[in-house]
């Protein structure tokens, strides 16, 4: 014959379950390793040193009525071509572009 129970049902305590709970998501927060975000790798260019230090693509000339730009530099038309001069010794294909008033004709010039 089974043995019989008494009226009391067995119950589990919870009322510290809560705090256990808390304790266990602080604990994981605080043992997990987290991954840092590496980023995007770039094959950057080496820094060569023998390349022509001259960057600018072209040689802009801006010829106005007041004045001459020479990349955005004023000149005298007398240091044009020594300016020229060794930008294009060290790149003979390097093109020179010419911007002019357009209400002025040009004239050509017979001095050096």
């Amino acid at each position: 014959m089974p043995a019989s129970r008494s009226g009391k049902e067995a119950s589990i305590p919870t009322s510290s379950m809560a705090d256990i709970a808390f304790l266990l998501v602080i604990f994981f927060m605080v043992t997990a390793v987290f991954s840092a975000t590496k980023g995007l790798e770039l094959g950057l260019p080496q820094d060569d040193r023998s390349r022509d230090s001259d960057t600018e693509s072209a040689v802009f000339i801006h010829v106005r009525e007041d004045r001459v730009l020479v990349n955005c530099r004023e000149m005298r038309p007398s240091e044009i071509l020594s300016h020229l001069e060794p930008k294009l010794t060290r790149n003979p294909g390097k093109p020179v572009i010419l911007y002019t008033v357009s209400t002025r004709p040009l004239t050509p010039s017979t001095s050096r």
